[in-house]
């Protein structure tokens, strides 16, 4: 009993330390699709774009309607992703409908350009799902159809899902309105909307990873070390053709140090085989910091 008592007060606090990011990211959520998006005859993507497209049609609030999307939606939750996580969504999705209906409804919106109106309508999107994420939470929609997929089907490409998913909202969009630009300035504003969330949470340093085969791997590793700043990991490796054992040379760099790295391994060995790669996200010291999930 103590045991439960102690894991519900813990649920209870958790969720109360999400409630300044569901505000926030709510406002901003929909003041981007209200205000922005919707003005100017965009559908974004996921549930808040078919609640665009159904207000067209039904001229009904779009928070309610975004909210009547995400009740099944909500319910496969619950089946596949557990209890905790369908709280936590219900709470954000709750939350994002009511801010959007009570509050932002009176917010003036932009009647303007319409690329003006996907480009800041995506911003703003994107940041506040960027907002939401951070609490372990999900704005409904899309982002819990792709959990789910996840988990069912780890194998499976979610940004192929997701693409599709979106792709048939752009072509319901058009239909009801009438209008194929509807769905190209939509494309636009999940596009910014994806672009801005990825910018958020993961941030904007890009790095370079570096696989370095050398008989110089050891004086170039510490070179790595001297001049860059950085770690290294050395990784046994076997040539297919020739059989050989020796070290290949593992280094991450932010973007700024590579040619400078590049320069230093060439100065070494200038016969050097390199592999480079791009890391679109590397957590660690000297990097981004760890950040323990909810």
């Amino acid at each position: 009993m103590n045991q439960n008592t102690a894991a519900l007060r813990e649920t209870v606090q958790d969720l109360i330390q999400d409630l300044p990011h569901d505000l926030l990211g709510s406002l901003v959520l929909s003041i981007g699709v209200r205000c922005f998006s919707a003005a100017n005859d965009i559908a974004p993507g996921g549930a808040s774009g078919l609640g665009v497209i159904l207000n067209h049609l039904t001229d009904l609030p779009i928070g309610t309607l975004v909210f009547a999307v995400n009740v099944p939606i909500l319910i496969l939750a619950y089946v596949v992703l557990g209890r905790l996580f369908t709280l936590k969504s219900f709470k954000t999705i709750l939350i994002n409908s009511l801010v959007m209906d009570l509050i932002v409804s009176h917010f003036p919106v932009y009647q303007g350009s319409r690329l003006l109106g996907g480009l800041f309508g995506g911003v703003l999107v994107g940041t506040g799902i960027a907002i939401v994420f951070m609490r372990g939470s999900t704005t409904g929609g899309s982002d819990i159809i792709s959990r789910v997929l996840q988990k069912k089907f780890p194998y499976m490409s979610i940004g192929t899902v997701l693409f599709m998913i979106d792709g048939c909202i752009m072509v319901l969009a058009a239909l009801a309105y009438q209008d194929i630009e509807t769905a190209l300035y939509g494309i636009v504003c999940i596009f910014m909307t994806s672009r801005v969330t990825d910018t958020i949470l993961n941030g904007t340093e890009k790095a370079k990873l570096a696989l370095i085969s050398s008989p110089k791997n050891e004086e170039i590793a510490q070179r790595i070390i001297d001049q860059l700043g950085r770690g290294a990991t050395f990784l046994n490796a076997t040539g297919a053709f020739s059989h050989d054992r020796r070290d290949v040379l593992m280094c991450a760099v932010k973007q700024n140090q590579f040619y400078q790295m590049k320069k230093l391994v060439y100065q070494v060995d200038p016969r050097a085989f390199i592999i480079i790669a791009e890391a679109n996200e590397i957590i660690g010291q000297g990097f981004r910091a760890t950040i323990e999930p909810k």
